[in-house]
């Protein structure tokens, strides 16, 4: 767990926060201290122009006066410390020949810059920065000053800032880094044991969803692939089965038929009868390959590419001014109710195909003398294309099955087909964005197809 990637990187993301908290405090706190120091730096500079403008109207007796050590000219440790750690200034007043003239004589040897300065009787160190300056008579002044307590408070506080980041950041990151490793790879061992149950065979096996999370998306995601890979596995046995159903009763009258060519070869009108039938079983083998081709061809979306353009309204009214001889020959009524002008973007081949199916569908499983409709009509989604009859319809139980491959109901097993033309009209909606639906609670078989238009 430790060693996961979730871990690790909530360990780098927190180094992360810490480097950038710590380069911004440091940015925040340098500028302050600047400023602290640019501010002290002028009064400083203050300082020592009023010494030198005092000195030199009203002489060292005044400055004394000022500063209030009239009695000593040498000043002691403690005073010096008592005024530095009052953030009052320290001087050193020097003659020609670096003799003591006022203040402390400790000061003699500091800079301008900062530097810590030792008080061994007040046992002290104070940080100080010195200005020098000439006065009247060939003196020196030496004016020094120490750090500000507002800078030390800043300077301690980015200190105990820092540490203070680096004792919480630290157990934070291992803490918070521990947790969501554990909790993420809890979730992601459900998930390949159930991935790994499925790869054993176990094909019902689906990912519990706990929370809608990421994970939970994810879950449901691979749950609705797993239900996919289900229905293509059923699909295949089912395909399976089917053509070797379909093609098992035709092969073999080929082969007896055959079979009785070579007992007849001596018979010229028998051997032309048997060639016949011989031929009508082959040509019903080619349907059943002829159809899974187109199947498989509209199922790949590669026909989706050749869209364009069309008026369905006129397509379907074509396709059922040319079927209404085939109805009338066969003792049906077929009824059109189309919407004039319903746009569509397809493949006018396809949607022939698919109405077509419908079609042959109620001539096939139809009453005699029934009625059959076909009704186009627009709606808010796109258009809705309707083919229903008047026949014995479709059972329930077999609705959910109706538009699976080479699936023949009770009634039309003995009937000609493979089983194919429903699964077709089905891959035609699905391809064209849209679905096709048997309707319940009808006398007959009605179908419903929907299909995105556009007007």
């Amino acid at each position: 767990m430790l060693s996961s990637t979730v871990f690790r990187l909530t360990l780098i993301y927190s180094l992360g926060f810490f480097l950038v908290a710590l380069v911004l405090g440091s940015l925040v706190g340098g500028f302050y201290l600047n400023q602290i120091d640019s501010e002290h730096l002028e009064e400083h500079r203050e300082w020592v122009e009023w010494v030198s403008e005092l000195y030199a109207e009203e002489g060292i007796d005044a400055l004394r006066e000022e500063l209030e050590s009239e009695e000593d000219i040498e000043w002691d440790e403690e005073h010096t410390v008592y005024r530095l750690f009052d953030e009052e200034f320290a001087l050193l007043i020097e003659n020609e020949a670096g003799r003591l003239v006022l203040g402390y004589p400790g000061l003699a040897d500091t800079g301008e810059d900062w530097e810590w300065l030792e008080f061994e009787e007040a046992e002290e160190f104070i940080e100080v920065r010195s200005l020098t300056a000439p006065l009247p008579g060939g003196h020196l002044l030496t004016l020094s000053s120490a750090r500000s307590h507002e800078y030390h408070y800043i300077l301690e506080l980015m200190s105990s800032g820092f540490y203070w980041l680096l004792l919480i950041v630290v157990p934070l990151s291992l803490l918070t880094g521990y947790a969501l490793s554990r909790g993420v790879i809890h979730r992601l061992n459900r998930l390949s044991g159930t991935v790994e149950a499925i790869g054993r065979g176990s094909m019902a096996e689906r990912i519990q969803v706990e929370r809608d999370d990421e994970f939970g998306r994810l879950s449901l995601q691979v749950n609705a692939m797993l239900d996919r890979i289900e229905a293509l596995h059923r699909n295949l046995e089912t395909t399976s089965v089917g053509i070797a159903h379909d093609l098992k009763t035709p092969l073999s009258r080929l082969a007896n038929r055959l079979h009785l060519m070579q007992q007849d070869i001596d018979n010229p009108g028998a051997l032309g009868a048997h060639l016949e039938v011989a031929q009508s079983q082959l040509q019903s083998v080619i349907q059943t390959f002829q159809g899974l081709l187109r199947l498989g061809e509209i199922e790949s979306g590669e026909r989706r590419k050749q869209f364009a353009p069309l008026n369905l309204s006129e397509l379907v009214t074509g396709v059922v001014e040319s079927y209404e001889p085939v109805f009338s020959d066969v003792g049906r009524e077929l009824e059109a109710s189309v919407v004039l002008d319903v746009q569509l973007a397809g493949d006018p081949d396809l949607l022939i195909q698919m109405l077509t199916n419908l079609l042959e569908n109620s001539i096939e499983h139809g009453r005699e003398g029934g009625r059959t409709w076909v009704r186009l009509q627009a709606s808010p989604e796109g258009a809705v294309l309707q083919v229903g009859d008047d026949g014995p319809g479709i059972p329930a139980e077999q609705h959910d099955r109706v538009f699976e491959r080479f699936y023949r109901g009770d009634a039309s097993r003995g009937a000609p087909g493979n089983g194919l033309g429903l699964s077709i009209v089905k891959a035609v909606c699905e391809l064209h964005r849209g679905r096709v639906a048997l309707l319940g609670q009808q006398s007959g078989a009605v179908f419903d197809c929907y299909l995105p238009a556009s007007r």
